[in-house]
């Protein structure tokens, strides 16, 4: 007996796509933030400050970035230091998490005692004066004694537009001359093509007169041949025409008289 289940008919609210992007937005959320300081660096003395605190900020982060890569290999060869190869696949090697990665760049003092890092206290303690790079002042307080050359920045502002300028002006000229190529590409193809058509019209014609060649040279061949055996008649004919000749000049005088 066959049992006959119903089934309700599918929900066409529902949007299978839409509810795994919600569900994914609540697990991890990305925001652009897009901003303009044309208001705030229009007097010369904020663009100053903004354009000073910018390039400070860039260098500290980026020199923090390259200090956190060389403690994170300076700890890795720590912990693989003297382990056979054999036993590479034993060792505990600790968990790069984003609290390690902040703690190498900013430093640990003022992280809670929970959320420190037993990794990177130990490298810490072990290489003081990295923590003394990490946490001094040469980084913390680069932005007070740090000066920016306006001018420069400035100067060299204005190059990089006259450059954008040239590289614009290029451009437009390429864009043109590709214009005029495609004009010409455009023009050639038909010709090409008539070309191309004629080409296999002469094929076909040579393909047929190739038989026709081939025979008359077998006819040539055949009255190269047939001269050839004539020749040496006709040589005798002319001999025995000389001979009979002679004969009719010397039996004349004898019919003459």
């Amino acid at each position: 007996m066959e049992t006959i289940v119903n089934k309700e008919p599918p929900d066409k609210r529902t949007r299978p796509d839409r509810a795994a992007k919600i569900k994914d937005r609540k697990n991890g959320e990305e925001n652009v933030v897009k901003c303009t300081l044309s208001r705030i660096i229009a007097d010369k003395d904020n663009k100053d400050v903004i354009t000073k605190v910018i390039k400070e900020r860039v260098d500290s982060v980026s020199k923090r970035t390259y200090l956190a890569g060389v403690a994170v290999n300076r700890i890795l060869k720590e912990v693989f230091e003297g382990v056979p190869d054999a036993q590479l696949h034993t060792v505990s090697v600790p968990s790069v998490d984003q609290n390690f990665i902040r703690q190498l760049m900013v430093g640990s003092r003022q992280a809670h005692m929970e959320t420190r890092d037993a990794t990177v206290e130990r490298f810490f303690h072990n290489n003081y004066w990295f923590r003394e790079k990490i946490e001094g002042r040469e980084l913390i307080g680069k932005q007070r004694r740090t000066r920016v050359d306006v001018a420069a920045f400035i100067n060299k502002n204005d190059e990089l537009q006259a450059e954008n300028v040239a590289l614009v002006a290029h451009s437009n000229a390429v864009t043109l001359h590709v214009a005029e190529l495609t004009s010409y590409s455009n023009a050639v193809v038909p010709i090409v093509n008539e070309l191309q058509a004629q080409n296999a019209e002469l094929t076909s014609y040579s393909n047929a007169v190739v038989p026709l060649v081939n025979e008359l040279q077998a006819q040539n061949a055949d009255l190269t041949s047939y001269s050839n055996a004539v020749v040496p008649l006709v040589n005798e004919l002319q001999a025995q025409n000389a001979e009979l000749t002679s004969y009719s000049n010397a039996i004349a005088p004898l019919i003459n008289q």
